[in-house]
Order: C-alpha cells, then structure tokens, then sequence
C-alpha cells in the first residue's frame, strides 16, 4: 500500500513538474543566460521595480511589462520614464522592431544604457533597458522634486557641496546672467581639462560634476556640472551633444531672461594656455556663431537662438560688429586719452579697421588672439 501511493505521489509530482516546464519554456533569452541554482525559473515572479538596476526576465512578473504597439509608443513611454529617473525600463510588443537601438538613444544624454530583448515562443518579445544618468541629471532631479531618496552616497556628497555653492555664492537678487557667469567661472577655474582617463575612477569622475570635487573633467563633465549649477540656480539649461575640432563633443544651451543661446565651457576654459585666463567666445552666442566651429547632432533638439544680446562680451560693452562699433569702441576711447582698450572683433577681416587707428599718430602695442572667425583684441597705448 506504501509502495502504490509512493508512486502515485511521484507521478503527481512529474505532472506539476511538466506542467512548470510547459510553462517556463515559452520566455527564452536571445542572448542565453546560464541558469544558477540560486536563480531558479520557478521561483516566484517579482514586481517589476523601475528605480533598481540588474534586473532579469526571469525574475520579475512579466505582466508589468509596459506594451507598446509601436516605435512611436515606445518613445513616449520611454520620454515618461526618463523623466522620473527610472533605472530600469520594461517593455512588451509583438515586433522587437517597436525596442529603440541603443545609438537612437543618443538624444537623451544619458551616460550608459544597456538592453536586454527577450522572445516567446508565443511570437511577443520582452526588452529591459538598463540606465545610467551623469551625476548631475540625477542631483538636478532630487533637487527640484526635494528627494534626495535615488542618490547614491557619492551623489549625495555632490548634491551637497552643490546646495553649498547655491545658497552660499549666488544670491537670490542677482541676476541669471550675473548668477550664469559666476557659475561658468567657477567652473573654468576650478577644473582642469583632461580628456582621456587614467584608471575607471578617474574615468567615472571626469565625465560627470563629480570633477568639481576632483579638479579634471572632459567635455562631459564641464558640460554636466554647468548643466547642474545652473539649474539648481533657477537657470533653465539642457545639454547639446555633436562633434568639434573632429571628435564627439558636448556643451549646453541656457535660457537668460528668456533668450536660448549655447555655452561651451570646454573650450572657454581651453582657449587659452593660461590656467589663470578665462576665455568667452563661447558664452551664449547663437546658433549661426556656434556652426562655424561645432557641429549638432542629427537628432539633437535645437533651440531657437535670436542674436547676441546675451554674448559676454556684448554685455560688456565691447563686442565689434562692424565699423561703426569699431570707431566708438577703439577708436574713440583712444583719441580721448584711454590708456588700454580690448575689443572682440566679430569681422573676419580686421585689417582696414587696425589701418584707422594710424590718423591718431599715437604709440600703440596690439596683442590679439584668433578664434572661430573673430578676434579678442587687446590695446596698450604707449
């Protein structure tokens, strides 16, 4: 009697176990995963959580996976994720086709993103997209939402030494231009470029705002610490990505009293060899100035620039763009007596306006440096 229900028990127990395989056998990796034995298929299925990262089809509920019908569907769910600073983003269709690739996902500045797709026998296909953000998207996000609860404790120590800079070198009077420019200097003097890394820590410092802790920063971390800064200022500031000097390249757009013009910090604080000179051909200028030297990417928004009104050095009074400027900038102050004069030139022929300064028979020393097109001019007279 022992001996029969022993074997009914068993046969019950194959049953279950073929129906388990029957199962779990529809949900294959494209990309096979070996099975271990502390991650069994069997396993109760858990509920998809969008802010932790490793996630794995085998061990989330499948029916949390958003469907979206088509690539179209996909970027509005993807936009919306994005936008709460989801970690990970789980999808369904009928067509792995309706799944991004990675490289059209360049347009949203991340810094890593990586996919996983998954097939059923049943023809639906399942991705889980796994995002990395710069440090500063991520400080920016829990500092207008006041919730620092996403932060890792190295963005947390960045978050802080931010709210520092914010509440203790900015003042609410002030300006968002005069607040802008003592970010883009700050920045400038703080870091120093470096564009390859030594070592992975130094790779994962440079390219994100951890580098106003550390001093050296690529393209990418200037552009991530300003983007930061500003923002945290009350400075609505995004990100631009393209390529300049033949190499991929980021810098950021700023929106000053309601005018959008581009910023490259990079190459302010790069222009000149001098650690201590700051640079601003690259301080809010319109699109049409910025094409001569970098170029946008093809899917990158462009925002409408309309002139020069916010550039540094019109702000400051001494921005040339044409003869008549010349004459009251240069030309003037030095016959009434000035002893020193600069100027940014925005002619690329400067030629026949330096000839005007000889009716005034006076001693002069020019120095002037070139850059995309225009020239920073400085006069000591003698």
């Amino acid at each position: 009697m022992k001996g029969r229900k022993r074997k009914i028990t068993m046969a019950v127990l194959l049953l279950l176990l073929a129906i388990n395989l029957t199962s779990c056998a529809l949900i294959t990796l494209i990309k096979k995963n070996d099975a271990t034995p502390g991650n069994s298929p069997f396993m109760q299925k858990i509920s998809f959580n969008p802010y932790s990262v490793g996630i794995c089809l085998e061990d989330v509920n499948t029916d949390h996976a958003k469907y979206v019908a088509d690539i179209d569907e996909f970027y509005i769910h993807f936009d919306s994720c994005v936008a709460k600073k989801h970690r990970s983003i789980f999808v369904r269709s009928s067509s792995q086709d309706n799944f991004s690739s990675l490289d059209c996902l360049d347009k949203y500045g991340l810094k890593g993103c990586y996919r996983t797709i998954y097939s059923t026998n049943s023809g639906s296909y399942f991705a889980i997209y796994e995002l990395e953000y710069y440090p500063g998207d991520s400080i920016v996000y829990a500092y207008l939402n006041n919730d620092r609860s996403l932060l890792s404790q190295k963005e947390l120590e960045i978050y802080r030494f931010a709210v520092d800079f914010v509440n203790n070198r900015l003042d609410s009077k002030m300006s968002d231009y005069d607040k802008e420019i003592i970010i883009h200097d700050y920045i400038c003097e703080t870091l120093g470029y470096q564009k390859e890394a030594d070592n992975d820590a130094d790779k994962y410092n440079i390219t994100g705002a951890y580098c106003l802790t550390t001093g050296f920063a690529n393209c990418q971390g200037y552009t991530d610490a300003f983007y930061m800064l500003t923002n945290m200022a009350g400075i609505r500031c995004q990100k631009v990505s393209g390529e300049a000097q033949g190499t991929a390249h980021t810098w950021n757009v700023v929106n000053i009293d309601g005018r959008w013009s581009y910023v490259d910090v990079t190459f302010d604080d790069t222009a000149f060899d001098s650690d201590e000179v700051i640079f601003y051909a690259y301080c809010n200028v319109p699109e049409e100035y910025l094409e001569k030297s970098h170029i946008f990417s093809e899917d990158q928004i462009l925002f409408p620039t309309t002139g020069y009104e916010d550039f540094y050095y019109k702000r400051k009074g001494n921005a040339v763009f044409n003869k008549e400027d010349f004459r009251q900038i240069v030309y003037l102050p030095i016959s009434e007596g000035a002893t020193r004069v600069e100027a940014f030139i925005l002619i690329k022929e400067i030629q026949p306006l330096l000839d005007t300064l000889k009716d005034l028979n006076k001693s002069m020393q020019l120095s002037y440096f070139e850059i995309n097109e225009c020239t920073l001019l400085d006069i000591t007279v003698q």
